[in-house]
């Protein structure tokens, strides 16, 4: 469980601030989540496959890196009142699920949405 944090991860190359890795859970509550690489690629959460993460009330940022993702899920992810970032802010590979959400970037793959919208408060559709 992670909740009422701030965390930042800052490298050269690829920057995962959060891992979920190897049949792992996490429940991320009100934090804040900052991955910045300077000549790579950073990612807010890193969700392997067969792993799940919450993600609840929260900011997830990507604001440096050659590559940003805010969240790279290969797993299953659930996110709720949160606001996600990067370039894409999401790509799934796994099941996404995510409601009243901003998301600041495109989505990749195809995320279930209700209640979605971008960085101009326009809904975003998504399957």
């Amino acid at each position: 469980l992670i909740t009422n944090v701030t965390i930042s991860a800052f490298g050269w190359d690829e920057v995962r601030s959060i891992n979920n890795l190897a049949l792992s859970a996490s429940i991320i509550r009100n934090s804040t989540i900052e991955a910045r690489s300077s000549s790579g690629t950073a990612i807010g959460v890193y969700v392997e496959g067969q792993s799940s993460t919450v993600i609840s009330a929260s900011n997830i940022t990507t604001p440096s890196g050659v590559y940003r993702f805010g969240i790279n899920n290969f797993g299953s992810a659930h996110i709720d009142h949160s606001s996600i970032s990067g370039g894409p802010a999401i790509i799934n590979l796994g099941q996404t699920f995510i409601s009243n959400s901003k998301l600041e970037g495109l989505t990749q793959g195809a995320p279930r949405c209700i209640g979605a919208y971008d960085e101009n408060y326009l809904p975003i559709s998504c399957n």
